[in-house]
């Protein structure tokens, strides 16, 4: 459904409290803002995950892991697009 709405989601993956993963955002916002120049040129839907950084890293302003679960074209693929 995310693809064919072509939403562009992030999706926060974390057993933490809502202001947490706030923070985690405000943290990897330049990763969020590189995936998005690199993958969305073109308005294309993704969905990626953000992970929560580690203690140590989140405690000084890191941010988390930003990976790709399923891109457009991918999808495209598997659907026989």
């Amino acid at each position: 459904m995310v693809m064919r709405a072509r939403v562009r989601l992030f999706v926060l993956i974390g057993a933490w409290s809502h202001e947490r993963l706030a923070q985690n955002v405000v943290h990897s916002i330049h990763k969020l803002h590189q995936f998005l120049s690199k993958h969305s040129r073109y308005g294309e839907p993704f969905i990626a995950r953000l992970y929560m950084a580690p203690e140590h890293k989140f405690g000084r302003g890191k941010g988390g892991e930003l990976k790709q679960w399923l891109l457009y074209q991918d999808w495209l693929n598997a659907h026989g697009g």
